[in-house]
């Protein structure tokens, strides 16, 4: 998909915008959904990976008889490449959560858009209408004696 293509809006395009708005917005918002459940598995497998590592740390410093600091770990943390890793893809998964979402919030804002210009054409087509159609009866001003009053009431 072509987001920038799939975000446009013109008055040539609106019945066509109409039509597919619906589509459009179930599929980023589902795309949204997607990456984020991509998102908390990642997150959820860091977390265990990091408590196994941990145990192995303190297990390390116990076979020592070193207690380690939560500074320690830390710093035993950064050092691990494969953490460092898991982190980026974190990181990187997140900004695409964040991206998909702003992508989801403009086709909202799109919906709004669409109410608004096609509720402009619509009135600008009853108006051209109205100076186009032909003459009735009914539109044509009464006729009659201009000098004869018709008393109210």
């Amino acid at each position: 998909m072509d987001f920038q293509k799939d975000i446009e809006l013109n008055e040539v395009q609106i019945n066509e915008a109409v039509k597919r708005q619906a589509s459009l917005f179930a599929y980023y918002a589902e795309q949204a959904l997607n990456e984020e459940r991509v998102l908390k598995k990642l997150q959820l497998s860091n977390k265990v990976f990091v408590s196994a590592l941990e145990r192995q740390f303190r297990d390390q410093a116990h076979a020592k008889n070193q207690k380690l600091t939560e500074r320690q770990l830390d710093a035993m943390l950064y050092g691990n490449d494969a953490y460092v890793r898991q982190i980026s893809d974190i990181i990187e998964c997140q900004t695409r959560v964040d991206q998909l979402y702003i992508m989801v919030d403009a086709f909202k804002q799109k919906k709004d858009m669409i109410v608004t210009l096609a509720t402009n054409v619509r009135k600008e087509m009853e108006n051209g209408l109205r100076f186009n159609k032909p003459a009735t009866e009914s539109d044509s001003p009464p006729q009659g004696d201009p000098q004869k009053i018709v008393p109210m009431g």
